[in-house]
């Protein structure tokens, strides 16, 4: 009978994953095509990887992450992103690398964050915590690797601007907004019923 138990609930956490990459994949084209900020698409899909990693555990959330990242990237290297696309023709490598890592650790920060701000018993407050880290992490690890691996086209693309100002409050700055207050407001009002329904 207990193993049917844990069969039964590591089916249902297999399901419950590959939803969530579904709908990673399905909001970062929604995303891709329908809502863009400056140079960058807004992303919606951390949503699903907050929500992902605070039920499933810091793997689920690494992978999630990292299930967005490839979209990125793939996005970027066919062209279908156009900032992604520049930075590709000037290093794939390093542009998978960023794109990648950026969503993995999102993911994975998240996760931990949630657990060790108390996870289910502290209900919505682990669960704005958790939320907050996502965007941060997305955002503050590719601005990181623009500067360290692509600090010449930032240049050229700031036309003279101060490069922090430019970076943080021209390139990111909106998209960083959206994806923080969709993030803080959302997740923690839907994730104590997602939760529940989940145990059940």
């Amino acid at each position: 009978m207990k193993t049917q138990t844990n069969t039964s609930q590591r089916t249902r956490k297999l399901v419950l994953l590959a939803f969530l990459a579904a709908l990673v994949i399905i909001l970062q084209l929604f995303c891709q095509f329908v809502l863009q900020a400056n140079r960058l698409p807004i992303s919606l899909v951390l949503l699903p990887i907050a929500i992902g990693g605070m039920l499933l555990g810091a793997g689920a959330g690494a992978f999630l992450g990292a299930v967005f990242g490839v979209v990125v990237f793939v996005c970027s290297i066919t062209g279908l992103d156009s900032t992604g696309l520049i930075l590709c023709e000037i290093n794939p490598f390093t542009t998978a690398v960023v794109c990648i890592g950026k969503g993995l650790f999102a993911g994975l920060l998240s996760s931990l964050t949630y657990k060790l701000c108390g996870g289910e018993k502290k209900g919505r407050l682990s669960a704005f915590a958790a939320s907050a880290v996502t965007p941060i992490v997305n955002t503050g690890l590719f601005i990181i690797g623009l500067l360290l691996f692509f600090k010449d086209t930032l240049n050229s693309w700031a036309g003279g601007t101060n490069l922090i100002t430019y970076v943080f409050i021209t390139l990111v700055g909106v998209n960083f907004i959206i994806e923080f207050l969709i993030n803080v407001i959302i997740t923690p009002l839907i994730m104590p019923s997602i939760s529940k329904a989940f145990s059940k």
